[in-house]
């Protein structure tokens, strides 16, 4: 059950990553919140989105000449 526990626990403090700033470890910075959630799913979502593009853009004409 301590195991259970600890993931909860883990879990928990992500969620609150989530919602709450706080100042970093490394201090005078404030990491968290839900600016920089927005701010880094947007990074996260463009960074996928220009990966699938090269991605298709490269490997769709290659296997439609390979007979794919």
């Amino acid at each position: 059950m301590t195991v259970l526990a600890s993931l909860l626990g883990d879990f928990a403090e992500a969620i609150e990553f989530i919602f709450q700033e706080r100042e970093s470890v490394s201090g005078g910075v404030q990491v968290g919140g839900l600016g920089e959630f927005a701010d880094l799913t947007f990074s996260h979502l463009l960074v996928s989105v220009v990966a699938i593009a090269a991605a298709t853009a490269l490997f769709v004409p290659l296997g439609l000449y390979l007979g794919h």
